[in-house]
């Protein structure tokens, strides 16, 4: 009878083994499959694509801004489709909290991992210039060449250059009028080109802003 009994009981620890370890290879198998499709999600995000025209643009991104400020920002300037998509690529890259503030050209970019990379990468120094109103270009000119050594004959050049004009869809033979004084950052590192670029889209951002206020 005992001898019975104790057969018995290894056959139930045996089934219970059995039955465990099925369970466990199950349990295994469904955390197996959650993280490759966690990995493969994440390698999605990752590789979403970058507007390359757009990325042309420089980009400025003030001080203090916020991981989902600046996902915001580059979907507003067209370089990105999902914000919510470039803060989940800076966080799988564990980059949330180290994106810097500066100006950017993103046209190396091809994917939402380069840009992070870029982003939390940047080391260039800013000096922050204020232009006063009323300047005309040449003072601009002689205004960013004591603070950042911009070469003021090329700023000028570019300035009085009516293909270059065309070019930043301005309808006039030079950019005089069209540089708006204001606060920037910029760096000793920067091409009068951008520059330009940079004060003729604040210009158009400022009209714009006004002309939708009078209409409403």
């Amino acid at each position: 009878m005992n001898h019975n009994l104790t057969a018995l009981r290894k056959q139930l620890k045996r089934k219970l083994f059995k039955r465990q370890t099925t369970q466990n290879k199950a349990i295994l198998s469904v955390i197996a499959i959650v993280l490759v499709m966690l990995l493969a999600a994440g390698f999605t995000v990752l590789n979403l694509p970058v507007y390359t025209e757009n990325a042309r643009k420089v980009i400025t991104i003030p001080k203090g801004t916020s991981l989902s400020g600046i996902a915001n920002l580059l979907a507003e300037k067209r370089i990105i489709d999902y914000p919510r998509g470039f803060i989940l690529a800076a966080k799988l890259m564990f980059r949330s909290k180290s994106l810097r503030a500066g100006r950017y050209r993103f046209s190396d970019n091809r994917t939402y991992l380069s840009l992070v990379r870029t982003l939390s990468d940047n080391t260039i120094q800013t000096v922050r210039i204020t232009i006063p109103e009323g300047y005309q270009a040449r003072n601009i000119a002689a205004l960013l060449n004591r603070q950042i050594g911009l070469d003021s004959l090329e700023f000028m050049r570019k300035v009085n250059d009516a293909a270059f004009t065309k070019d930043m869809n301005v309808h006039a033979p030079s950019l005089e009028g069209y540089l708006f004084p204001d606060t920037y950052d910029f760096s000793n590192s920067e091409i009068a080109d951008d520059i330009l670029l940079t004060l003729v889209e604040r210009f158009n951002d400022v009209v714009n802003d006004t002309l939708l206020k009078a209409i409403k």
